[in-house]
């Protein structure tokens, strides 16, 4: 609360100015190239799923997600590999600066991620529901879903929002568990607190990665029934 002789009592808040520019410029691009990269692995895995291998099953569909996941992963490893080993080079010890970039490129890969696993498991689940893979940029040509079929990818749209709901519970219980045992793992000190951190860590990062998966996922299931269902009735008022 700043008290100025001619304007009265004025709230202000301090920050650091050119940190909070960076911070921006790092979030901005980072979203830039996480959206270039995670399209770009749509596009490979939908090729995969059209390969004649994949393509005759949707369980070979659905393999190609896991497959694509798996080179997403190796490919995340990689670069972590290359992010350290500069890290190190360049002045050998972690800063501020270091921490804001990691977490960025960490958000990153999640945004990457999540996007493929959601896009291509849409995919191989309209497969399965109407025995036509749809296009590698989600299309049918030439095929109309049903009723049926439109009310079955909203229900599936209904179960991704309840298994977002839940996982959004279970991030919330444990960040409160890890908060109440903070001081003891403090008093532990030594490697063992550094890999009960190291595994929470992880845990978490799954949970936000199937958080992100799942609020796509709902997202891919309801736009493209609501567009297709849009399109059956324009098409039903330009024939009147």
């Amino acid at each position: 609360l700043f008290r100025s002789p001619k304007y009265g009592e004025v709230f202000v808040i301090k920050r650091h100015e050119q940190r909070v520019a960076r911070e921006h410029k790092v979030a901005s691009w980072a979203t830039l190239f996480a959206h270039m990269v995670g399209f770009a692995a749509i596009r490979a895995g939908g090729e995969l799923q059209h390969h004649p291998i994949f393509a005759s099953s949707p369980v070979g569909s659905l393999i190609c997600v896991g497959i694509n996941e798996m080179i997403i992963l190796l490919l995340f490893r990689s670069t972590m590999w290359v992010r350290k080993w500069s890290a190190s080079a360049l002045d050998d010890c972690k800063d501020e600066r270091d921490y804001l970039f990691m977490d960025t490129v960490a958000d990153a890969e999640n945004d990457i991620a999540s996007l493929s696993i959601s896009f291509l498991t849409i995919q191989a689940l309209r497969f399965w529901l109407t025995g036509h893979l749809p296009s590698v940029e989600g299309g049918h040509s030439g095929h109309t879903h049903t009723a049926n079929q439109i009310a079955v990818m909203f229900s599936a749209a209904l179960v991704f929002a309840v298994s977002l709901a839940l996982l959004v519970r279970l991030q919330a219980w444990l960040k409160t568990d890890t908060e109440k045992s903070a001081v003891l793992e403090m008093k532990a000190g030594g490697e063992e607190a550094e890999e009960h951190h190291g595994d929470d860590s992880l845990i978490m990062a799954m949970i936000f990665q199937g958080q992100n998966t799942c609020s796509m996922a709902l997202a891919w299931c309801s736009e493209g029934k609501t567009q297709e269902k849009w399109a059956q009735q324009q098409q039903g008022l330009c024939r009147l």
